[in-house]
């Protein structure tokens, strides 16, 4: 009898620990699709039936309290889970916080209400500071990405040359998607070029649709190094002038390549899929692991240890560890040689633009493949302190001054257009030229929002060119355009009814341009024009007469809704209601 009492006692305390156990789940390291901040990771998330554990490392300067708000929440779908109670961490300020120690990091533990256990997929939410981690998976997988089958086969293909180095005006075309993208994510992607025009790389805002789809142009020099950021990580890229590119962008993938937490796991990993324009090598380089600067090598107390260096010690041990980081590359079986010579360019231009800082001349003219560098820009900039300029990079100096001045006076004053004429580099006087006028457009652009604009089209520009002609300063806006005469009561009955869709919509990227025919006397047309906000064409009668046949204005009021991309997206004679217009704006605008 004592013995069944044993038995069943045993087999009662197995069920309870196993019970104990399957309310408890544990995943370590989870990954997650986007994050917009650098202030909060995760390491390990356990799920109980009391609560939900969240052991996350939280980044700042040493010495910056622990502060979270009382409106932080994981959330699964519509419901939301609070935060109860924190260790090290004051909510709200209410307690006397720890602080960011001298690593710069702190590992914390949140608690919150309990997530069921059945739920694969949460969202952090700091409301106060907008600290959001989207898709974090409670699943020891990474989230799913829809991937196009001609990619999952993509491979790097064969090993080919860099592309010589030459100076060759022309726009460069990206075209791309991120996938794993939903509109409901804030996620900001931004283009830095490495362009010789301006001391330091310089970026432009990339609009991101609903799809995930996104379009980029640029005016090129030659072939430039960039890199494309989405928040806090970023993909390595080259681009060249006159050609195009596909790229698809793997968003979970790339975001965790950023987080400290996870990106071992992830720097090795394939973030995107590239096709056109060198292919293989923007491939390669969304997939390996390897900086193109050398100082992402070196830790913080690394860093600061070489700044007290003298000069000669500072670059015997910046060349040690440039040799010993080729000599890696050079074992790597895994990559090309065509990426090891644009990575070991770069790190050759990252050299001689840190030494130079420092007073020491390097020259980096007998790598072919320099100008490929992402920080060559710099290092010319620091060695002409030092040393006479070459004949291009004092050209490239006077561009700058001549585009920077353009820029602060709002156009091309005559002593600029004098010193344009003295820049010898064929190629650098037309690529300034084209830069000048993308000045122009965005002071038109500018004046467009903030009063009324009255434009020329000169009675040359004829049939299919007219309308391009007129776009040219507004691309990558929505436009409306607007047929109209001062005659007709009806176009001005219109004005008034899209006064305050105007006032709605002013912080749209949205540009209204008014256009009318001979048969508006061009006294009273400006007289009317003077006190609407917008872009004024007065065109000629064959002008006037090929958009209204060529685009079916067969009566005034009429209108046509241009997207952000240029394509025609509506088309209205006479006047389709606010309501109408607004929605075809927003649409246009690619929203």
């Amino acid at each position: 009898m004592r013995s069944l009492w044993v038995f069943c006692f045993v087999w009662l305390l197995c069920i309870s620990v196993e019970a104990a156990v399957s309310e408890r789940r544990e995943v370590e390291h989870p990954c997650f699709i986007a994050t917009n901040t650098s202030k909060i990771e995760i390491r390990k998330i356990i799920l109980t039936d009391a609560h939900t554990q969240v052991d996350a490392v939280m980044y700042g300067n040493p010495g910056e309290p622990l502060v979270l708000s009382s409106n932080t929440f994981l959330t699964a779908g519509k419901a939301s889970f609070r935060l109860r109670e924190t260790d090290k961490v004051s909510i709200d300020g209410l307690t006397e916080p720890d602080v960011i120690p001298e690593s710069g990091h702190s590992y914390v533990t949140l608690s919150f209400d309990p997530v069921p256990r059945d739920t694969h997929e949460i969202n952090l939410v700091e409301k106060d500071f907008n600290w959001k981690i989207w898709g974090i998976q409670l699943v020891d997988k990474e989230p799913y990405v829809y991937l196009p089958s001609f990619l999952e086969s993509q491979s790097f293909g064969t090993d080919t040359e860099l592309p010589t180095p030459v100076l060759k005006v022309g726009r460069n075309i990206i075209n791309g998607y991120v996938l794993g993208y939903e509109p409901s994510m804030e996620i900001e992607m931004t283009l830095h070029l490495a362009d010789w025009m301006f001391p330091e790389a310089w970026s432009k805002q990339v609009k991101i649709l609903p799809d995930g789809a996104f379009h980029i142009e640029t005016n090129l020099l030659t072939g430039t190094p960039a890199r494309l950021q989405v928040n806090g990580a970023s993909l390595n890229l080259l681009m060249m002038p006159g050609e195009e590119m596909m790229v698809y962008i793997h968003l979970p993938r790339l975001s965790m390549s950023g987080s400290e937490v996870l990106k071992k796991t992830f720097r090795n990993r394939q973030k995107a899929w590239y096709t056109g324009s060198c292919e293989a090598l923007n491939t390669e380089l969304a997939t390996r692991g390897y900086p193109l600067e050398l100082e992402a090598f070196l830790t913080s107390d690394e860093k600061a240890e070489m700044k007290e260096m003298s000069a000669e010690d500072y670059q015997a041990s910046l060349v040690s560890l440039m040799d010993k980081k080729k000599n890696a590359l050079t074992h790597d079986k895994k990559v090309s040689q065509t990426f090891r010579n644009y990575v070991m360019a770069n790190w050759n231009v990252d050299l001689c633009r840190l030494l130079a800082q420092r007073g020491i001349v390097p020259d980096a003219s007998d790598d072919f493949y320099s100008w490929y560098g992402y920080r060559y820009a710099d290092y010319q900039d620091a060695v002409c302190k030092l040393r006479e300029p070459s004949v291009l990079w004092k050209d490239i100096t006077g561009a700058r001054a001549v585009i920077q001045d353009c820029m602060k006076k709002k156009g091309l004053t005559s002593p600029d257009k004098k010193k344009l004429e003295e820049i010898q580099t064929t190629e650098v006087r037309n690529f300034t030229s084209e830069r000048i006028k993308q000045v122009e457009v965005l002071v038109a652009r500018e004046k467009a929002v903030k009063g009324h604009v009255v434009e020329h089209l000169d009675t040359l520009v004829q049939g299919a060119d007219i309308l391009p002609a007129i776009l040219a300063a507004h691309r990558g806006q929505a436009v409306l355009l607007d047929f109209w005469a001062t005659w007709c009561g009806p176009c001005k009955k219109s004005f008034t009814a899209m006064r305050p869709l105007k006032e709605s919509l002013s912080g749209k990227d949205i540009v209204y341009i008014y256009l009318t025919g001979p048969t508006s006397p061009e006294l009273v047309w400006r007289g009317a024009v003077s006190g609407m906000n917008g872009v004024h064409y007065r065109l000629s009668k064959p002008q006037w007469d090929y958009l209204c046949k060529s685009y079916g204005i067969t009566g005034i009021p009429g209108y046509l809704v241009i997207g952000y991309d240029g394509k025609l997206l509506a088309r209205y004679v006479g006047f389709p209601g606010v309501d109408v217009l607004q929605k075809d704006l927003l649409r246009a605008m690619g929203q």
